[in-house]
């Protein structure tokens, strides 16, 4: 199936959510800052890409304006 990169600063919403698509069949790699999950999009590219819009120092928008 798919590798998604989950980048989420709640460790439980991000644990249950990699469980659940982890349980579907798919490889998640969790990440709980933006700026890590920035650089291992860049440098791996997922398949698709979970994202918090709302975390400290980076948020969604933002994540997303600088991987374009």
């Amino acid at each position: 199936m798919a590798h998604l990169l989950l980048i989420d600063d709640d460790a439980a919403v991000s644990l249950t959510l990699a469980r659940m698509l982890e349980f579907c069949g798919h490889s998640v790699t969790r990440i709980e800052s933006a700026e890590v999950g920035l650089a291992m999009a860049l440098a791996t590219p997922p398949d698709a890409l979970i994202l918090d819009m709302k975390m400290p120092q980076m948020g969604g928008l933002e994540f997303l304006k600088r991987l374009r």
